[in-house]
């Protein structure tokens, strides 16, 4: 097949008439405005108002040839259709062949299946039978296109597909048939006896990086020869051209390679290849040369020369053009064009000799519209005229070898085209279908306007059945054309629910998977990206250029199974409306005071956390910039939205351990894992990375993002680190897609890495996204897709491949849980606090009064919830440890000592709350915070105000010698000391002080503080929470993990304000989880009258659903009474199983000694048992 590109003309609209819409649809509510989606033009095409598949019979057919296909009788059988009910004169043949749709939105393209022409041959019975067939010209994967700038003709393979579809309806009122061009007739310029032939060699097979669009074939190593044949029937003795294009690695020193072809050789030598892994893995090597054939046979030789050790190549393509006689000769079909007779005005005879057999002669210029070239044969040559001012191919073909299409089958009814204007798009493969529908209503639910699409729809309607990327970027296109540049009726998201390969060849059309796009760039890890943007560049203008910019966001959920797509939406879920899973993670965590366990609702929603890496010693400033920014992002954040409260963990600041496999930060990754646990609304990570986890010190796992059970606070996360979620590479499972994919917590969302990238770059996006993440256009919380389309094409993002390694894990409607109204101030100690200036001195008792309000000021006076108030000590300054001996430690300042932490209800709006200061707060005078967080139901609402003064001492403070009192549990407050628990306890610590507990943590060694058997202590400062509506009770909350099983001691130590000091001790014993351990299985009362009892057991399987069977025994061993139930014990004590003394039937029993036993199994079949004795009284 020959084709130009400058021919290729705009293919018209398929017009069809309405039918059902079988996609199904979410109503449409409404539509909201985007902040920054200007109007665009509107573009050229008509975009068809309804499918072609929208009605009629449709099956489907498969090619991967480029000619004549021949449908016959038999094929029509194997199509699943009964050839005596199929009319011919209603027979139509769609598709649009195997070509790779255009990149650049302004280039033509079909908009629809459009109608391919056919030569039918029938009897005329209205029976597709017999000897009945029709022929068609079908077009595969590859294109040659001839430049007319460099005289070369290239080819191309379509890098997505490597198969075409044609579709046929078989009850069509309009066929389209093969129309006759007129004879011409009259004199010509010259006569065509020699034609171009163009050949190529490329196998698609391998990749050198797993990344980008471009495949490769033979591979030079242990085999460093390969011998390439091709056969050029009729070759004439003029000048040819060989074309080799190869990659070769080759690191210290060039290796190159030889190509031969008959007696001639000539050398390719690929550049040097370096050897760190961020630059090309293997350099371009090609090769154009003027060669002319002498024989039919031709062999193309090619021999890695190799210089190095571990010198290896990989073949491209070879491409072989030249001259040949215009023959049929051998062949049943042959292509004809001659470039180098296109003129102005020309007009030629071609003349084809050894045609005696043809019966056909197309013009294929264009292959979706080839016409019949009357002709005439004498003494075997076949002789037709034509205008050749343009080059134009033609296909000559004899009665008999046809390429025979594969019958594929029935086609479903679709019609994507009368889609109507939605907010979300989700396309997800029909294994994953039930989830997304269930994404699709709780985004209806919340006033999107939604529809869900299968892929194979979309293919089947925009790249005529081919897997292809940009099919999903023209349906996005035609629903943002179709608004006109009004923002209310354009598309805002598109969710790709599904997870993605760069091997997109081998892509399933109805698999699990989704296809994504790779760059052209396919050897250089900083260069090559895989990139959903792709999907959103919708302007008429746009392509895949880096100064391309987002019309919408588009987020992937990477699920590849039914149940992890099941996992993702109950993630979301969690995250709008709470966790309702009883099996849920967080069943042992109790909730914040008047906060219901499971609430999405709480103060983490108000935290953002700051995570840098530290000075490696590697890459001069830039290793010291990972610091330098995260400072400068969490300043910026205090300064333009102080409401929120900023952690920052900065690795050198920390102490560095040596270890035997490499510098370690364990407290480090003890403050990652605990940030994640305690929630975060965004946690920001700067530093080195990789598939595997964070920085060079390991500080997060795969084995930590495994064990995370936050699903009630889940934070989203942007980490600027290399290729931490190369969500495209079938071979692993990445620490991102890990985290955003963990079932039972992690990430709500990533935006992160899919490749490698450079700190500068990442800087420059993130700088972007602090700038519009936390804004509220037109008063609305952003959903993650506005927030990903506005990072990316704000000025600041710059304009390099780096931003297209980010990519958006997660829901692309998710709204990001920002507090949406304000706390404010009113007064400290009745004093207005816009007038306060007093300082709040050591032991002084503190009242403080608020509201909470509109962005305009105003009082919610129907908020009816609660206040969760925070105070803290002047700022701390710190400077990094220097750990990695850089030039010097960095300095910084954060609000980190606490000294009151409190909850209070608020009513119709106003609320306060009391607490006495700390002996040990910072004495010098200085600015104090108090941050607040505050919901009410579904509402939420935060502030601060640093308009306070802390330091001093009071002169006047009530004198207290009384430490306070502490009540230890593990994981409930039925747990019993010497109790047994698993691994991972959470610590529960009552506490209470008629002053109040101290935790500003100024390190004078007041702390809350747990030793467990004589370790170095734990610091839960920060876990300490006062009770509701008062400041002298509160408790602790400590999750703890990793420990060995056996017997331990656990002490806790408490100081009140006054610096007086209280601890209690706790013994307990773990046992191993997977070992099912029941222990004190007693009944209430024993003995037992006629009342019943109740019966009650400790147990280490906490959170996980138990299939319990108790057993009740008489003396002699017979079953009297059994009783079964599953539950899902909320801690490690079973209360409240009643028995009313009586048999199964219902009869009483003889007074004496009764044997019962508990029998416990888990869903993975571990189980237990216990017995005990119980008497039973007259």
């Amino acid at each position: 097949m020959t084709q130009t590109k400058q021919q290729r003309k705009s293919l018209p609209c398929m017009e069809t008439k309405p039918c059902q819409f079988l996609i199904r649809l979410a109503c449409i509510f409404g539509f909201l405005a985007m902040d920054g989606m200007s109007a665009s033009a509107q573009f050229t095409y008509d975009w068809p108002d309804h499918s072609a598949l929208s009605e009629g019979q449709w099956v489907k057919m498969a090619t991967v040839r480029t000619g004549f296909h021949k449908v016959d009788a038999n094929l029509i059988s194997s199509l699943g259709l009964d050839p005596s009910a199929v009319n011919p004169n209603q027979i139509n043949l769609y598709g649009h062949g195997g070509d790779a749709l255009p990149i650049d939105n302004a280039d033509p393209r079909p908009l629809d299946l459009v109608p391919v022409p056919i030569e039918m041959v029938d009897d005329g019975d209205n029976q597709f039978d017999g000897n009945d067939h029709f022929i068609f010209m079908g077009n595969g994967p590859e294109q040659w296109n001839y430049d007319e700038v460099t005289g070369k003709w290239r080819h191309q393979l379509n890098p997505w597909s490597d198969t075409a579809w044609y579709y046929l309806r078989i009850d069509d009122t309009a066929p389209v048939r093969l129309v006759n061009a007129p004879a011409l007739s009259g004199d010509f310029d010259t006569v065509l006896v020699e034609t171009d032939f163009h050949l190529f060699h490329e196998l698609e097979q391998s990749t050198i990086i797993r990344s980008g669009r471009n495949f490769f074939g033979e591979v030079f190593d242990q085999n460093p020869t390969h011998t390439i044949p091709f056969q050029v029937p009729d070759v004439v003795a003029k000048t040819a051209q060989l074309e080799v294009k190869l990659m070769g690695r080759s690191v210290g020193g060039v290796s190159p390679y030889t190509v031969s072809l008959g007696d001639s050789s000539w050398t390719i030598t690929p550049s040097v290849t370096g050897s760190q892994s961020h630059v090309p893995q293997a350099q371009v090597g090609s090769g154009f040369w003027n060669w002319t054939p002498s024989s039919e046979v031709v062999q193309v030789g090619l021999t890695l020369d190799a210089q190095v050790a571990d010198a290896k190549g990989w073949l491209d393509y070879i491409r072989l053009v030249g001259t040949r006689q215009a023959s049929m000769s051998g062949s049943t079909q042959q292509e004809f064009v001659r470039a180098e007779a296109v003129a102005p005005g020309q007009i030629v005879e071609w003349s084809i000799a050894e045609a005696q057999s043809v019966q056909r002669i197309w013009d294929v210029t264009d292959p979706q519209a080839p016409f019949s070239i009357p002709f005439s044969v004498e003494e075997g040559q076949a002789r037709f005229r034509v205008i050749y001012d343009e080059l134009r191919s033609f296909r000559a073909g004899t009665g008999s070898g046809f390429y025979t299409p594969t019958p594929i089958g029935a086609v479903q009814n679709t019609d994507v085209h009368s889609l109507p204007q939605v907010d979300l798009v989700v396309i997800t493969p029909p294994g994953l279908r039930e989830a997304a529908d269930s994404l699709a209503a709780i985004h209806f639910e919340e006033g999107l306007s939604v529809a869900v699409l299968e892929p194979s729809f979309i293919y089947d309607c925009f790249s005529s059945g081919r897997v292809d990327p940009t099919a999903f970027k023209m349906l996005m296109k035609m629903l943002h054309d179709r608004a006109e540049g009004n923002p209310a009726q354009e598309p805002r998201y598109l969710q790709l629910f599904g997870d993605g390969t760069y091997l997109n060849r081998n892509l399933p059309r109805n698999g699990n998977l989704l296809v994504s796009f790779q760059s052209a760039q396919s050897h250089t890890p900083t260069q090559s990206y895989v990139t959903d943007d792709y999907f959103g560049f919708l302007s008429d203008v746009a392509s895949e250029r880096l100064t391309d910019t987002l019309s919408i966001g588009v987020g992937r959920i990477p699920a590849s199974t039914l149940s992890e797509a099941w996992d993702a939406v109950g993630k979301v879920s969690a995250y709008l409306n709470g966790n309702t899973d009883p099996d849920g993670a967080a069943c042992l965590t109790a909730g914040l005071p008047g906060n219901e366990e499971g609430n999405p609702f709480g103060p983490w929603r108000n935290r953002v956390c700051f995570v840098a890496d530290d000075f490696d010693g590697n890459s001069g400033p830039t290793e010291t910039g990972h610091t330098v920014y995260s400072i400068g992002h969490a300043e910026g954040m205090e300064q333009d939205y102080g409401a929120y409260d900023i952690k920052r963990i900065f690795m050198d600041a920390y102490p560095q351990v040596a270890t035997p496999g490499g510098e370690r930060y364990p407290e480090v990754e003890m403050a990652i894992d605990r940030q994640v646990r305690n929630g975060a609304l965004l946690i920001n990570y700067i530093g080195h990375g990789g598939e595997r986890g964070w920085a060079h010190e390991r500080v997060l796992r795969t084995s930590t993002i495994g064990a995370w059970d936050n699903i009630d606070r889940m934070p989203l996360f942007f980490t600027a680190t290399c290729e931490l979620a190369r969500f495209d590479d079938p071979e692993l499972e990445t620490a991102g897609e890990m985290m955003v994919m963990n079932p039972n917590g992690g990430a709500i969302a990533m935006m992160t890495t899919t490749r490698v990238v450079y700190s500068f770059a990442n800087e420059q996006l993130n700088t972007a996204f602090f700038a519009v993440a936390f804004d509220t256009p037109a008063g609305e919380r952003q959903r993650l897709g506005d927030i990903l389309r506005r990072t990316k094409n704000h000025p600041a993002s710059g304009a390099s491949s780096n931003k297209r390694n980010f990519t958006l894990l997660g829901d692309v409607a998710l709204t990001l849980a920002t507090p949406s109204m304000q706390v404010r101030t009113s007064e400290v100690n009745g004093v207005p606090i816009d007038a306060w200036a007093d300082t709040l001195s050591a032991l002084e008792h503190v009242v403080v009064k608020g509201y909470i309000s509109d962005e305009g000021g105003n009082v919610l006076t129907d908020f009816n919830g609660y206040v969760y108030p925070t105070v803290y000590d002047q700022k701390s300054e710190v400077v990094t440890l220097n750990n990695d001996n850089g030039s010097a430690g960095v300095a910084y300042s954060e609000w980190r000592n606490r000294i009151h932490a409190g909850a209070v209800t608020a009513e119709n709006g106003v609320f306060e709350f009391e607490f006495v200061v700390p002996r040990d707060i910072s004495y010098d005078l200085a600015p104090g915070r108090i941050s607040y967080y505050a919901v009410d139901g579904d509402v939420d609402a935060h502030g601060y105000t640093e308009n306070i003064v802390i330091g001093g001492l009071n002169p006047d403070a009530t004198a207290d010698n009384e430490g306070p009192t502490i009540a230890l549990y593990l994981n409930d407050t039925s747990f019993v000391n010497g109790g047994t628990t698993d691994s991972k306890p959470v610590l529960l610590a009552y506490l209470e002080d008629d002053q109040g507990l101290n935790t500003v943590g100024n390190g004078i060694g007041h702390d809350l503080k747990m030793v467990l058997d004589d370790g170095n202590g734990e610091v839960l400062n920060d876990y300490y929470q006062s009770d509701l509506n008062t400041y002298q009770s509160g408790k602790v909350i400590f999750p703890m993990s990793g420990i060995e099983p056996g017997f331990h001691q656990m002490e806790l130590k408490a100081w009140d304000v006054h610096n007086n000091s209280a601890k209690a001790v706790l013994d307990f014993v773990v046992v191993e989880e997977l070992e099912v351990f029941l222990e004190q299985l007693v009944n209430y009362p024993n003995p037992m009258n006629g009342g019943g009892t109740t019966f009650r057991f400790d147990h280490n399987q906490a959170c996980v659903s138990l299939n319990l069977r108790l057993s009740v025994y008489d003396g002699v061993g017979n079953a009297v009474w059994e009783g079964e139930q599953t539950m899902t014990p909320n801690g490690y004590r079973v209360d409240g199983w009643y028995w009313n003394g009586r048999t199964q039937q219902g009869s009483p029993l003889d007074a004496g000694l009764y044997v019962y036993r508990l029998d416990v199994a888990t869903p993975e079949g571990r189980k237990a048992s216990k017995t005990g004795r119980l008497v039973l009284l007259d």
